[in-house]
């Protein structure tokens, strides 16, 4: 009989869990209508105030005054919620501190809408603010995934096992690899089936399972766009009702929320073992092993920057990328550069960046392996 111990041989999982379960301890969610709260930019430099802009909840109905110390994630959806880009919300945020404090109360005074604000309780004086959202938001939090999953990760006949994970203020990230679906599109070039799970508590993404593929001996993941199954749930749902006056929203009102959606993702569990799309991208991967380019690699590697959209900086990082894949077997001594091999080069950037940016890495190297015809001759045919 399989046990989480089978899925989380390194301890990888009980860790990133722990973590998980030490925030939720923390969290406190109010509703409120922006008309009964005050903001107050970061005025460091001035006797009195924090060194953090703040969110103040007047005391109201038992419950007492609320200082809130917003994070970088709240304050740029604040910004946002005002109308401005949270490129300028920065700048004034920094460079014009008594002037952004005032624009941002009068909009929520003249301009009154209910809020669903989500903190976390620091037992101080001041809390954390962690996220403005609409009070349309379903909660639907990282332990309700975690536990959502648990049970069909440990009985699936993929023979999971976790590869990477993590919480960060955005969202949590979990990814794990099939011991048992594994297959060779190129000589050496032995890749598996992954799974794909995240979610996000502060409305930067939606709940999402879907399949992946992993290059195994550099583990880099890669997730496309058509050949695998996936399902993604936004987190919209019924306005929370509220009068508008400070109050707070209970577990129970979340729970009742999210019973549905915990039922849908065990179901939708049993089937991301399924090795018929595992396979469609397996002979995917096998033809673009077939495409090799006709240009220079430094030149495809510019015109697929331009393909992808990228900066220079990033383009950079996929030419790093491809001088490491060369290296590794299945590719090194190869004649000439194909499709697989940029697009190894492409999702070997994952290794270099943040959490919250390696699913786009992965996501765009799902996209080279899909290039319509047309882009594809453009990066391989560079003059």
């Amino acid at each position: 009989v399989r046990t989480i111990n089978d899925v989380d041989t390194e301890r990888k999982l009980e860790v990133l869990l722990q973590d998980v379960k030490e925030r939720s301890d923390y969290k406190q969610d109010f509703l409120t209508s922006t008309n009964n709260l005050q903001f107050r930019a970061n005025r460091s430099a001035e006797a009195g105030f924090h060194d953090r802009p703040m969110i103040i909840a007047e005391a109201n109905g038992g419950i007492p005054t609320q200082k809130l110390l917003v994070n970088d994630v709240c304050l740029d959806q604040i910004t946002t919620d005002a109308g401005l880009s949270t490129k300028d919300g920065r700048r004034l945020s920094n460079e014009y501190p008594r002037e952004y404090e005032k624009l941002i109360n009068a909009i929520w005074d003249k301009e009154p809408k209910n809020k669903l604000l989500r903190t976390y309780e620091n037992h101080t004086e001041y809390n954390q603010a962690r996220a403005w959202l609409s009070d349309k938001f379903k909660v639907f939090d990282h332990e309700t995934m975690v536990e959502s999953i648990y049970q069909p990760l440990v009985e699936s006949d993929a023979d999971w096992e976790i590869t990477s994970g993590a919480v960060t203020d955005m969202r949590m990230y979990m990814q794990f690899k099939s011991r048992r679906s594994v297959a060779e599109p190129a000589v050496g070039d032995l890749m598996a089936l992954g799974l794909n799970v995240s979610n996000s508590e502060t409305g930067h993404g939606s709940v999402n399972i879907s399949q992946m593929i992993f290059t195994l001996v550099c583990l880099n993941g890669m997730q496309t766009g058509n050949s695998l199954n996936k399902v993604r749930r936004p987190h919209l749902g019924r306005r929370n009702e509220n009068d508008g006056m400070l109050a707070i929203l209970k577990a129970d009102t979340i729970e009742a929320q999210n019973q549905a959606l915990r039922y849908e993702i065990r179901d939708v569990m049993t089937h991301m073992s399924d090795k018929k799309t595992f396979e469609e991208a397996i002979e995917r991967m096998s033809t673009a092993h077939g495409r090799t380019i006709e240009s220079p690699a430094n030149e495809a590697v510019e015109r697929l920057g331009q393909v992808l959209n990228l900066t220079k900086n990033e383009t950079k990082s996929v030419l790093d990328g491809l001088i490491n894949t060369l290296q590794q077997p299945g590719y090194a001594g190869s004649v000439g550069v194909s499709q697989a091999t940029l697009v190894n080069a492409v999702t070997a950037v994952q290794h270099t960046v943040v959490a919250d940016e390696k699913n786009n890495w992965q996501k765009l190297g799902g996209k080279v392996l899909e290039l319509p015809r047309t882009q594809w001759e453009y990066i391989a045919r560079a003059a």
